[in-house]
């Protein structure tokens, strides 16, 4: 499960942990703008959108996530830190420039939050789920 994310921004790192109650991710939206989001919404806060940081890949796809009209955006990160379910270890992965992180933004009436996509891993010495990596553009659709 990706736990943090790292980015630079006006030349400095910053490191956002999703544990953070005041956790927020940039992202850039369809029309390029750079937004600063509240990464999703924990146990005790107050809030229609699910409890949790991460949206299911499959579970877009089928249209769970509707309700929510999802927005596709891009996270901007330069690293971020997965902790592995079966062990509790955490490691941190960079990326490279043309990459991004596959994130959602929804909405119940006047809340707002972003999600990270995410796909199950279950092969190799990773299991659990692991952050959808975009190389390109994304679709203005959560079908993508």
């Amino acid at each position: 499960m990706c736990e943090s994310v790292m980015y630079c921004e006006e030349n400095k790192i910053v490191k956002v942990y999703f544990a953070h109650p005041k956790a927020k991710l940039a992202v850039k939206c369809l029309a390029g703008e750079i937004d600063y989001v509240t990464w999703g919404r924990r146990h005790l806060e107050p809030g229609a959108l699910p409890v949790g940081g991460w949206a299911n890949h499959r579970s877009l796809r089928l249209g769970k996530w509707d309700k929510f009209f999802p927005i596709n955006v891009k996270v901007l990160a330069t690293e971020f830190m997965v902790k592995e379910l079966a062990t509790g270890l955490t490691n941190w992965y960079s990326l490279n420039p043309t990459q991004f992180i596959h994130g959602i933004i929804a909405r119940s009436d006047q809340e707002k939050r972003l999600y990270i996509v995410t796909l199950q891993a279950e092969q190799g010495p990773f299991i659990g789920a692991w952050p959808r990596i975009l190389n390109d553009r994304i679709s203005s659709t959560h079908n993508s």
